[in-house]
């Protein structure tokens, strides 16, 4: 009985020694790295945003703009013959002149679209007689 229980202790002594020597090593744990994939740029919503046809906008805006205002130019022109005219600029550029002071200074609406289209026939005018109509043109008799 003796020898039993001392190969019992050394049983425990075995156990003991061989569960301590296979002792695991625990590790940290690696750093989690978040790689996020890559987003396109949000673009904003522009509201309450207008434009008018003389700045820019759709093409129909700015022809329509452009209509109105070469009426315009045309009922000045018509209607008003003693209009004061700058000798250098003519009859369109001074229509031309005017209305965009008044298209920037006091803000009229259309006074931008008349401004287009006094300029576009004072060119006109410029390249395809050689000067501005009313430019000091005195007829002699």
């Amino acid at each position: 009985m003796l020898r039993r229980s001392l190969e019992n202790m050394a049983k425990r002594r075995a156990r003991t020694a061989h569960r301590t020597s296979t002792t695991s090593i625990i590790r940290a744990p690696a750093p989690i790295i978040r790689v996020s994939a890559p987003r396109a740029v949000t673009k904003h919503k522009k509201k309450g945003h207008r434009r008018s046809a003389a700045s820019g906008g759709s093409l129909g805006k700015r022809a329509t703009g452009a209509l109105v205002g070469g009426w315009v130019l045309g009922y000045i022109d018509k209607n008003f013959p003693t209009l004061p005219v700058i000798p250098m600029l003519g009859k369109a550029g001074t229509i031309a002149g005017a209305s965009y002071l008044l298209a920037t200074k006091m803000h009229v609406k259309f006074a931008a679209d008349v401004c287009l289209a006094a300029a576009s026939v004072a060119g006109y005018e410029m390249a395809t007689t050689g000067h501005i109509l009313g430019e000091g043109v005195v007829s002699q008799v």
